[in-house]
């Protein structure tokens, strides 16, 4: 979702680097978005830091996500640990 709009009023050097943060977080860009934002100025310092703040590694929402990966695999191993036990103990019968 990054536009032409978006990507003019980050390199406009009159606006407010504190406004260009304030209208960058109530945007509520995704991780693909800020990522991309990033390569695109990564030249220019003052910007690739803003936009580098909204990436930080210990945001609640990227914590969720990662989370929800790491039970979902653990959830999964852990039926294929019971299904073994079962099958082992004889309660099922191999087909």
């Amino acid at each position: 979702m990054v536009t032409q709009t978006l990507i003019d009023f980050l390199k406009d050097e009159k606006t407010d680097i504190n406004l260009k943060y304030k209208y960058i977080d109530n945007l509520k860009l995704s991780y693909s978005d800020l990522f991309e934002l990033i390569e695109l100025f990564k030249y220019e310092n003052k910007i690739c830091g803003l936009l580098q703040r909204f990436t930080y590694y210990n945001d609640d929402r990227l914590n969720n996500m990662v989370n929800a990966q790491k039970s979902k695999s653990r959830n999964s191993i852990k039926q294929k640990n019971i299904k073994r036990r079962r099958m082992n103990n004889g309660k099922h019968k191999r087909r």
